[in-house]
C-alpha cells in the first residue's frame, strides 16, 4: 500500500519497494547503502522510514534504458 502526503507526493514502504523490485527487504536496505543511483531512504518521522516512489520509478526508467 502507498501512504500519500498532503501535498501529494507518494511514498512506498521498504518492503514495498522490495516486492517491486523482486528482491527481499534486506537487499532494497543494501542496494540504498552501497549503490550510488538507487533511491535514498527518507526519514519522515521516527521508525518511519519511505522511498520516494518519483525517485524509485526514476531509477527504473535509467536501468531500462541500459539494459
Amino acid at each position: 500500500m502507498t501512504t500519500k502526503t498532503a501535498s501529494q507526493k507518494v511514498w512506498i514502504k521498504d518492503v514495498e519497494l522490495g516486492d517491486r523490485l523482486g528482491v527481499t527487504r534486506a537487499h532494497v536496505w543494501s542496494m540504498a547503502r552501497k549503490d550510488p543511483e538507487f533511491p535514498k531512504p527518507v526519514k519522515l518521522s521516527p521508525g518511519t522510514t519511505r522511498f520516494y516512489l518519483p525517485d524509485v520509478e526514476k531509477m527504473e526508467q535509467k536501468k531500462l534504458a541500459q539494459s
